[in-house]
């Protein structure tokens, strides 16, 4: 699964990486869209469910868009829950799903995720980014997005069968497109359900992981020595229990 995640970069980088043209604060159809600063934005290294994030999608001339949207979908029939996450496999067999894959797709930026390790005490977080890259260099992670009774914007993050060697930190793990599938997971006039079956078996970049603070824990925290390695001492002082 993705709980957290890591965007440092602002606006107008994020507009360079995407080649986007226009910024808005919403990704959804008929709507009038409000105007983002195109000013610097704070770089953001506890990224949390519920708070607002950015996201790349397309107009219907092909254009694409940076928007701002809340992260975590309440349905109609489950409004008690908040669904930060969606298994590929169901929205590639569930109707509602089905219908959010076909015609609501966008892309979150990130830079590293998190994930915990099971059997830590306390919960050992990690962090995930892309391996032989000079910095943390910018992934897309493929996202679905949904309209509220209420009319709030929602999305949720699409996820996998982990892969990688991470199974050994989660059984999930997010859809992370390659670049040259950026595009055609952009484009709105491909509805067909079964082309995104290719998305599922895809294979992942190469990533690599290692621990860092469990300050990471407190989704209040936001600084850039959250993504900084663990010392190997404190690396090694990590309780395992390879019963829970």
């Amino acid at each position: 699964m993705c709980g957290r995640f890591v965007l440092a970069q602002d606006i107008p980088e994020l507009m360079v990486r995407y080649t986007i043209t226009h910024t808005s604060t919403s990704v959804a159809e008929n709507e009038e869209p409000s105007i983002l600063s195109h000013h610097a934005s704070p770089p953001r290294y506890n990224i949390a469910p519920s708070m607002h994030v950015f996201t790349v999608a397309s107009d219907r001339n092909g254009s694409r868009y940076l928007g701002r949207v809340h992260w975590g979908i309440r349905l109609p029939w489950r409004k008690e829950k908040l669904l930060i996450n969606i298994r590929l496999e169901t929205a590639l067999t569930t109707p509602y799903f089905q219908n959010l894959l076909s015609t609501r797709r966008v892309i979150v930026p990130m830079q590293a995720f998190y994930e915990w390790k099971k059997g830590t005490r306390p919960p050992q977080p990690f962090l995930i980014r892309l391996k032989d890259t000079a910095h943390m260099d910018i992934f897309s992670v493929g996202a679905l997005w949904h309209k509220s009774e209420e009319g709030q914007t929602q999305l949720a993050l699409l996820t996998k069968p982990a892969e990688k060697n991470l199974e050994h930190l989660h059984a999930r793990m997010p859809l992370i497109l390659h670049r040259d599938q950026e595009e055609r997971w952009l484009n709105r006039s491909n509805t067909d359900i079964d082309d995104f079956h290719t998305f599922l078996k895809g294979e992942t970049p190469d990533l690599i992981y290692y621990p860092v603070s469990t300050r990471v824990n407190q989704s209040t925290i936001d600084d850039p020595h959250l993504i900084e390695p663990l010392e190997r001492e404190q690396d090694e002082n990590i309780e395992h229990d390879d019963h829970a």
